[in-house]
């Protein structure tokens, strides 16, 4: 939910030769049940060399909280089973199998080619989505079970 953006616009310098500085800046409150907390404030002075070379402050936002979203997805996956194992063909998986596949950084992943509007948010959004389907990497049919009981597939993903 928006709650706030205050847009500003710097004047022109005294120089009636330099061109007018356009900052903008929006502040949002992130819903209370989109599993984060506090508020996000954009920039747009985020460079788009630095997103390009993978380094950088929006970078830095994006890559942990990829990461984060990695986990996440992975657990969005193991939740559904009531002792946190899953199986496919006899043999079990968990959490931390998923885990265990996480990239060193979000780098190899289908980066936006643009600087993203919210880095932390759409890296979390990637990440949660990579790391879901990272779950059934292994399995044979795309799928893993408990028993007779739960069947999961990677249309749970988001």
């Amino acid at each position: 939910m928006l709650v706030a953006a205050a847009f500003v616009i710097a004047g022109c310098n005294n120089d009636k030769d330099s061109a007018p500085q356009t900052t903008t800046s929006a502040s949002y409150e992130l819903p209370s049940d989109s599993g984060n907390s506090g508020s996000y404030n954009q920039d747009s002075s985020y460079s788009q060399e630095d997103w390009d070379n993978q380094e950088g402050e929006a970078w830095d936002l994006f890559n942990d909280s990829y990461l984060t979203g990695w986990d996440e997805g992975c657990d969005l996956v193991f939740d559904e089973s009531p002792d946190g194992s899953l199986f496919d063909q006899g043999e079990e998986f968990t959490a931390d199998d998923c885990y265990a596949k996480a990239p060193y950084d979000a780098s190899e992943s289908d980066l936006p080619i643009d600087v993203p509007d919210d880095p932390e948010y759409e890296g979390e959004e990637l990440g949660t989505h990579e790391g879901c389907l990272a779950a059934f990497e292994d399995t044979y049919d795309d799928a893993l079970f408990w028993g007779d009981e739960v069947s999961v597939d990677s249309s749970i993903c988001p």
